[in-house]
């Protein structure tokens, strides 16, 4: 048998091993098409083909040509090729490789080699990665295991790695019709979420994997209508327990409309006053606050002011005749306390921050959205979005 077939014949076998043991991923890998190709030092993709070095696979398990094409098609699923934009390229092949790494890690998953997998990064896209690293770094990463174990600071150069999958036919096909019209990332959405229903039919759809494709499947909207949506779903969640005892007589059921005034009032909307905060930055927190008192008339809920301790604890109605009270350390903390010592139950709590705070570990039972002045803040729960 010659080195083609060889490699070949391990390649076979490998997709039938991730085919069953991640369904997700061998769904996918059914969408690339093999080809032997010499000049590729490992692997690559264009985003239709799956392109090997038949003398590097040769030389590798089967375990290990498994997370080497379960990375490159992971690339694709997550819209990788074509999201870098204006973006510094080898930053953001070193961005995307952070994010597919500890992604496959995760799995349990070994790529040959050492590559770039900090455990700092885990969970974020490769956009929150890439303004991460450092924008000197253009050329060697620092090395890690695919184990996450390091908690360096990647901004720092270090010896260049050698990516698994070169990228470079992702450059080759930027100017693609197909790729500028939106073809091949519509074409990835609708693959990756027939991957998901074929995972989740098996139970076998992990719940990080799921979120890190499920920003791509479902982009974040403008950040003021997913503000308007959180809001309107607590106004429209009324009950039709008991209906309206008004009409009942009459045989008429309608919702209690009285149970939606009372879940208005509970609304907590937190602000941070520390002192990261900038006074443009503040002015348009206080901004949308008045927005969303103007919009929801029937909010008759708390206004409080944090940095590292509470600053101030208003009734909403009352806005616009508050001085905001703050400019020292920063945590969240006070905020969530104080809920718990006041006994009570927010139908949501929205806060207003700059991210660079301390979070509480624990969630608590009533929903909570951040209003972020930066995607590289991540909070450890709760709905995100980005204040732009």
């Amino acid at each position: 048998m010659s080195n083609e077939d060889k490699a070949k014949d391990k390649l076979t076998r490998a997709k039938i091993k991730v085919l069953l043991k991640n369904p997700f991923f061998g769904t996918l890998l059914m969408y690339l098409q093999p080809v032997s190709e010499q000049s590729v030092n490992r692997v690559d993709t264009d985003g239709e083909n799956l392109y090997y070095n038949p003398g590097w696979f040769i030389n590798l398990t089967e375990d290990e040509i498994a997370a080497a094409i379960c990375h490159t098609v992971l690339h694709c699923a997550l819209g990788h090729l074509w999201r870098r934009g204006s973006r510094e390229p080898q930053r953001w092949n070193k961005a995307c490789d952070h994010v597919v790494n500890l992604i496959l890690a995760d799995e349990g998953y070994k790529i040959p080699g050492d590559m770039p997998a900090d455990k700092l990064y885990r969970g974020k896209s490769a956009e929150e990665v890439y303004n991460l690293l450092g924008t000197k770094e253009t050329g060697g990463i620092k090395k890690n295991n695919l184990q996450g174990d390091s908690g360096s600071d990647d901004r720092s150069a270090g010896k260049d790695y050698e990516p698994v999958d070169q990228h470079h036919r992702w450059e080759a096909k930027r100017h693609d019709f197909k790729f500028r019209g939106g073809a091949v990332d519509q074409l990835w959405k609708e693959r990756v979420a027939r991957a998901v229903q074929t995972a989740r039919s098996r139970g076998d759809m992990p719940g990080a994997l799921e979120r890190a494709v499920g920003g791509f499947l479902y982009p974040e909207k403008n950040w003021r209508v997913v503000l308007a949506e959180f809001l309107t779903k607590i106004k429209s969640d009324y009950s039709w327990l008991p209906p309206d005892r008004r009409l009942v007589p009459y045989n008429i059921l309608v919702p209690d409309l009285g149970e939606e005034e009372e879940r208005l009032e509970d609304i907590v909307v937190a602000v941070d006053t520390s002192g990261s905060v900038d006074n443009s930055q503040l002015q348009r927190f206080l901004s949308e606050v008045r927005a969303i008192t103007a919009s929801f008339p029937t909010i008759n809920g708390h206004l409080v002011f944090c940095d590292s301790k509470i600053q101030g604890w208003y009734n909403l109605t009352d806005f616009n005749n508050i001085i905001p009270r703050g400019g020292g350390g920063t945590d969240t903390h006070p905020v969530f306390r104080e809920v718990e010592k006041r006994r009570l139950n927010p139908s949501a709590l929205i806060y207003f921050t700059d991210g660079m705070t301390l979070y509480p570990v624990i969630e608590p039972d009533y929903p909570v959205l951040w209003v972020l002045t930066s995607e590289n803040k991540t909070p450890p729960w709760g709905r995100k979005i980005i204040f732009k």
